[in-house]
């Protein structure tokens, strides 16, 4: 396919891709993409050749926007890297093929409004673990063609129930924050995705870098999505009422006072492949209680963790004289403080 970035996908729907997540938005139902497969004799065997797919086949992120009210046929196929689908309320039916092969399919949801699932809709989703439907068990399986649908029916169903996260509701901020990557702001919900570094930002009115765009948001989580691979300097900076984040497995560094006085945070799970945390990374995050250090780390800016006083617990994935052999530890006075739990990644239930 052409190197395009956005499009038509239906006579009043669109498309648009931001890194790696592709939006759907407008009003209708969405095109069917008949794409049958090529035949080519060799001579001693006949091979099929699957042609080009209208979007990038890498997407990790889909965002269906309410509105839509038809998925086409084959709309989404060999959408290997996708793992979440919430189909919003509105739609009516899912089209012959719309997620087969996308085998890295964790979990879909399905509105009450859905009356038609075509055949082969989610053919070979074999990682399929959860559908979240809106309706009830014997809405489901009422449902025009859902008896066909193997790997729906092996998954576990979760009935009356859909996904209330960010995704389900309109981005009423959006942007980029680094060369490959984008931010919405879904209510209080910051959501970073993409690829690559993050950008930094100022901490201080006399740093030549740029405010963060989220500087005056009332943000209380911070969800960080698998492709991010640093945390910017000053990215979540003095933001008082941030409670939790997620970091992804990925993330190699965090910059300096990324998540510094961020007074409401209470807990931090810093996965394992992170190697480097800036100075005052967390400093003056006053009600955190414990913090988990992946065994990866090997150097800690100077006060990363200062004026954290509340901080009782931090576990650690390796020994203790590995510990002991991080570039900088010495100096962390609250962290040599709290209790140290070694060769533990989470804290006891």
């Amino acid at each position: 396919m052409e190197n395009k970035k956005r499009g038509k996908c239906g006579p009043e729907l669109t498309w648009k891709l931001r890194g790696r997540a592709l939006i759907i938005s407008g009003m209708g139902e969405m095109d069917d993409h008949e794409l049958p497969e090529r035949e080519i004799n060799t001579g001693e065997m006949r091979v099929y050749i699957k042609p080009k797919s209208w979007i990038p086949l890498d997407i990790r992120r889909l965002i269906i926007k309410k509105g839509v009210t038809g998925i086409g046929k084959r709309a989404f196929a060999d959408c290997s890297s996708l793992e979440k689908v919430v189909i919003p309320e509105g739609v009516t039916h899912i089209g012959d093929s719309a997620f087969s092969e996308c085998r890295g399919l964790k979990e879909v949801t399905i509105p009450a409004s859905v009356s038609r699932i075509e055949k082969w809709a989610f053919a070979s989703c074999w990682g399929l673990k959860d559908v979240y439907y809106a309706g009830s068990e014997d809405e489901w399986n009422s449902i025009e063609g859902i008896s066909a649908e193997e790997d729906l029916l092996k998954a576990r169903k979760h009935f009356r129930k859909s996904l209330k996260g960010a995704d389900d509701m309109e981005a009423t901020k959006s942007g980029k924050c680094g060369p490959d990557l984008y931010w919405e702001l879904h209510g209080t919900t910051l959501r970073i995705f993409g690829t690559g570094r993050m950008a930094w930002y100022a901490t201080d009115p006399r740093d030549d870098s740029d405010p963060k765009p989220w500087e005056d948001d009332p943000i209380e989580k911070v969800i960080m999505e698998k492709g991010v691979t640093s945390i910017g300097v000053g990215a979540f900076f003095r933001l008082g009422t941030l409670k939790s984040v997620k970091i992804p497995n990925g993330v190699l560094s965090i910059g300096a006072c990324a998540f510094a006085m961020c007074r409401s945070l209470k807990s931090i799970n810093i996965p394992d492949g992170v190697t480097e945390m800036g100075f005052r990374a967390f400093d003056g995050c006053s009600e955190l209680t414990y913090a988990v250090i992946p065994k990866s780390l090997k150097k800690i800016g100077n006060s990363a963790f200062g004026s954290c006083q509340s901080l009782k617990d931090v576990y650690y994935a390796g020994s203790k004289n590995e510990w002991n052999r991080i570039e900088g530890i010495s100096a962390e006075k609250d962290l040599l403080n709290a209790q140290k739990h070694f060769n533990r990644t989470v804290p006891e239930a």
